[in-house]
């Protein structure tokens, strides 16, 4: 599969080439380990006095599509890698067979941004959200909603928003479980997400991991959730317990529990004032990864 997306991007690649070639150009940085990383790695091949680096994220290193073998070259002939998690940089390190210097610059958001979204109190509702596919869990969190309705007596009003593959299926669940309280928006516009996360109770990031490897990182959203000071219920999977530290910034289950997650719902949904206060620990959580990815930029510059 990677090998036919290299003949595709073939012409790209020499396209890029050329231009270089006539330039002052020293150093390429690629974002993505798959295919932008190959161009950068086959230019740094043919273009003498070039180096190269690349930052791998989630599924372009993880997924079973990639070919691992290849990634270990581009890692062993890159300068440096730059990784968003402890548990992506631990992967790469076991899998290069090189000493190359793996770094973590974590995904940051500025808190700032999200207080004028805020009102005065939180509202009642928990909220969940991005691309609408396997990895992200949500179809264990609708089973989820309906065992804390009925096993619980706790009717939890969550909002998800989001579109993607799994939208119709998802509709169609919770349909099927007459799951009124669960209120899919369809994608909406950015301002509307902070605005959401700001005023929730609890965001649920529900990650599983699928049969193709697809995981997630840190969904960016979890911590635009601690940027709103609210705290996030998530998998305990990748690197996501790097932030959300059980009964401190929220709480971890275990990937694909439902009957785990459903407590953590309910246990979460009867403690207000907890969440509050876990939510300011989330706050805190959020700056210290903006001060940390503020030097290692600087540290390049």
């Amino acid at each position: 599969m990677e090998f036919l997306k290299f003949i595709i991007i073939l012409p790209k690649s020499i396209h890029y080439l050329v231009r270089i070639n006539k330039s002052d150009t020293e150093h390429i940085h690629a974002h993505w380990a798959n295919m932008p990383t190959t161009i950068a790695y086959l230019i740094s091949t043919c273009v003498d006095d070039i180096s190269y680096s690349f930052t791998g994220h989630a599924w372009d290193i993880h997924s079973n599509q990639i070919d691992q073998e290849f990634l270990d070259i581009k890692i062993k002939q890159a300068e440096y890698v730059i990784t968003c998690t402890k548990y992506n940089k631990k992967y790469l390190d076991e899998l290069q067979s090189n000493e190359t210097p793996i770094y973590i610059n974590y995904h940051g958001v500025v808190p700032d941004k999200y207080h004028s979204n805020r009102k005065s109190e939180k509202q009642t509702y928990f909220v969940a959200g991005g691309r609408l596919v396997e990895k992200k869990g949500f179809k264990e969190l609708i089973q989820a909603v309906k065992i804390a309705k009925e096993k619980y007596g706790c009717e939890i009003p969550v909002v998800l928003f989001g579109s993607g593959p799994q939208e119709k299926s998802l509709k169609k669940l919770k349909r099927s479980h007459n799951l009124e309280n669960i209120d899919m928006t369809g994608k909406i516009p950015h301002n509307d997400v902070k605005e959401i996360l700001c005023n929730a109770q609890v965001f649920v990031a529900p990650s599983i991991e699928p049969d193709n490897g697809d995981i997630d990182g840190i969904p960016n959203v979890v911590l635009e959730a601690f940027a709103s000071t609210t705290p996030v219920i998530g998998s305990d999977l990748s690197g996501i317990p790097e932030v959300v530290k059980h009964n401190h910034t929220g709480w971890l289950v275990e990937p694909s529990n439902i009957e785990e997650l459903a407590e953590a719902l309910v246990n979460a949904w009867r403690s207000p004032a907890l969440c509050k206060e876990l939510g300011k620990m989330g706050e805190i959580k959020s700056n210290q990864i903006l001060i940390s990815t503020k030097i290692l930029v600087n540290s390049y510059q």
